[in-house]
């Protein structure tokens, strides 16, 4: 595994601005993670640009005062003014001290190992970070993006990205219809029925021993089959995509 390195830092528009910048437009804590085994080197002189550099009123860069600590260990997450980089050894998680609307972030992967890999998680729910223990990961959305072999040109990788995004987006709003609109959370309830009364209540909330699920299950006649129904959920699903 390898080192990462961002550059330049992550923009922030304050919280009284009116016009919504790109970015998603839920108000989550920010968490960065990176995992890697090489060690980042030193601080180049000049760093490439960012194509989106959150220039405009309300906008201000995030240095270290902006983020502390969920996991990790001291050496983990360094700063170099408004440049942050990471070693991940451990791996370890750093989080915005505020919860904050819209963000602009520009990375530089440095993979110092062959066959090196580096990650990211952003815009993470804040409970996710609560108690997470060390070389832990937060909760959220991981995707790949990647082209097939045809695809040779440098802004495939862009499109890939779009579509992918693109789909998560898609599959969210189907989610909601499905559980607003449609049967499925009372199919669901019925399927599994017999897990909210008795032994099937204990059961679930963790109050039989294994012992006593034997003995249930000696005491008990041959059980009757139920259909889990698979193709009635998928058709409804597909009914919404």
């Amino acid at each position: 595994l390898d080192a990462a390195q961002i550059a330049p830092p992550p923009r922030l528009p304050s919280m009284t601005e009116p016009t919504m910048r790109r970015g998603l437009r839920r108000m989550l804590a920010v968490a960065l993670v990176m995992w890697a085994a090489g060690r980042s080197g030193g601080a180049e002189a000049e760093r490439p640009r960012a194509w989106i550099d959150g220039t405009g009123p309300g906008w201000r860069d995030l240095g270290a005062a902006d983020f502390e600590p969920a996991n990790c260990d001291p050496g983990t997450w360094t700063w170099t003014g408004n440049a942050v980089a990471c070693t991940g050894k451990p791996v370890g998680v750093i989080r915005s001290r505020q919860v904050v609307r819209n963000l602009e972030l520009s990375f530089e992967w440095r993979h110092l190992t062959a066959a090196g890999n580096s990650g990211v998680f952003l815009w993470t729910p804040p409970e996710t970070l609560e108690g997470l223990a060390p070389g832990g990961l937060p909760g959220g959305i991981n995707f790949d993006a990647k082209t097939r072999r045809n695809s040779t040109d440098p802004e495939d990788i862009f499109y890939a990205h779009i579509g992918g995004m693109d789909a998560f987006a898609r599959a969210l709003l189907a989610a909601h219809q499905i559980l607003e609109h449609s049967p499925y959370r009372r199919w669901r309830e019925a399927r599994y029925q017999s897990f909210d009364a008795e032994q099937g209540k204990a059961f679930e909330s963790g109050r039989l021993t294994l012992e006593a699920l034997a003995q249930i299950a000696a005491a008990a006649e041959e059980p009757k089959p139920a259909s889990g129904r698979q193709e009635l959920f998928e058709n409804l699903i597909n009914q919404y995509l």
